[in-house]
C-alpha cells in the first residue's frame, strides 16, 4: 500500500513483544502487577491493532503510537481535544472514521507535526469508497446525524461530519429516508434535561460575544432567503457559510457564556439546513439536521428554540 512505509515497520516493532532468553517475556520498567506505572495510561493491555488491513486502521494505530509516547489514556486525550475517550478509542480501533477538525486538533494535541492530518485524505478516500455502494439503513453515512451525543463537543464533530458530508453532495446521506423510530432516542434524552458541563474551550481562535452576534445576524439573513426564495436557493450558501465561518468559531477559544450562545446560534443554523433540505425534498437529511439542532439548542441552555422543535 501507498500509506505503508517506516512509520508501519515502527508500529509493527511496537506491537511485537520481546522475549527473555529463558522464553518468558520481561516486564516494561515501571510495570508491577500487571499494570504500567505511567502518567494518564491506562493500566490494563490494548487491544493489538491491525495497521495493515486499511488505511483507517493504519490511522488508528499511528495515532496511539502518538499517544503512548506522549503517555496519554483516551480519557486525558479526549480532554486536550474536547472529545470523549471513547471516541479516540473507537478511531485507534478503526471503528470510526475521524473528521478533518479532529484529526488536526489531534495533530496539536500530540505534537505530531502534522503526521496524522497527512494521512487522512487516504482515511477520507477510503470512507467515501465505502459509503458509494451503502445504503441508507446500514452503518457509516446513513446512520450520521440520527444519534443523541453525550456531550456538546461530540456533537459538534457530528454537526461538522454532517455539513462536510452534506457540502460534498454524497448521494448516501442525500437520499437517506426518513427513520420514524430515531427519534425515540432523542427526545427521551431531551426529556431528560441533563446539564451540560461548562462550554469552555481553549484552543483555536478567541471567540467573543461579537461573533455570537454575527451569527444571530447571519441566522437572520438566511431566514429572511429561505422566505423570499425558497430552501433550494439558499441551501448552498449556507452549507458553505457553516463549513467555512462557523466551524473554526465552534473550534476556538471561549468561555462557557459565550459557549453557550455559540452553542444556540449553531443550533439555529443547523435548524434552517433541516428546513432548506425538507423544502429540498431531503427528509432523512432534515431529520438528521432537526436531531442536531435540538442537541445543540440544549448545550446553548435555548429552552424557546427547543420547544420550536416540536411546535
Amino acid at each position: 500500500m501507498l500509506f505503508w512505509g517506516m512509520t508501519g515497520l515502527r508500529i509493527m516493532r511496537a506491537t511485537r513483544r520481546p522475549k527473555s532468553s529463558g522464553g518468558e517475556r520481561p516486564s516494561p520498567p515501571g510495570r508491577r502487577g500487571g499494570r504500567v506505572k505511567r502518567r494518564g495510561v491506562v493500566g490494563q493491555m490494548p487491544r493489538e491493532l491491525t495497521p495493515l488491513d486499511s488505511a483507517l486502521h493504519f490511522f488508528g494505530a499511528e495515532l496511539r503510537h502518538w499517544r503512548t509516547v506522549r503517555e496519554l489514556s483516551q480519557a486525558a486525550l479526549g480532554q486536550r481535544t474536547h472529545d470523549s475517550g471513547a471516541l479516540i478509542g473507537k478511531i485507534e480501533k478503526g471503528e470510526r472514521f475521524p473528521s478533518l477538525m479532529l484529526t488536526r486538533r489531534l495533530d496539536a494535541a500530540l505534537d505530531t507535526g502534522g503526521v496524522l492530518e497527512r494521512l487522512w485524505p487516504r482515511v477520507d478516500h477510503e470512507r467515501a469508497t465505502r459509503d458509494a455502494p451503502a445504503s441508507g439503513g446500514g452503518p457509516g453515512v446513513g446512520d450520521l446525524g440520527l444519534a443523541w451525543s453525550a456531550t456538546p463537543h461530540a456533537t459538534v464533530e457530528v454537526v461538522a461530519e454532517l455539513w462536510r458530508t452534506d457540502l460534498d453532495r454524497r448521494s448516501v446521506l442525500a437520499s437517506a429516508a426518513w427513520v420514524a423510530s430515531a427519534f425515540t432516542g432523542p427526545t427521551r434524552e431531551w426529556l431528560l434535561n441533563r446539564r451540560d458541563e461548562i462550554l469552555n474551550a481553549r484552543s483555536g481562535r478567541r471567540v467573543g460575544q461579537r461573533d455570537v452576534d454575527a451569527l444571530w445576524a447571519m441566522c437572520g439573513a438566511f431566514t429572511d432567503a429561505d422566505h423570499r426564495l425558497g430552501g433550494g436557493y439558499a441551501r448552498s450558501t449556507l452549507l458553505h457559510y457553516v463549513n467555512q465561518v462557523v466551524l473554526p468559531l465552534l473550534h476556538g477559544s471561549y468561555d462557557d457564556t459565550i459557549g453557550r450562545g455559540l452553542m444556540a446560534a449553531t443550533a439555529r443554523l443547523c435548524d434552517l439546513c433541516a428546513f432548506m433540505s425538507f423544502d429540498s425534498n431531503k427528509q432523512g437529511l432534515a431529520q438528521r439536521y432537526f436531531i442536531q439542532a435540538l442537541r445543540l439548542a440544549q448545550a446553548g441552555g435555548n429552552r424557546a428554540l427547543e420547544c420550536f422543535r416540536f411546535y
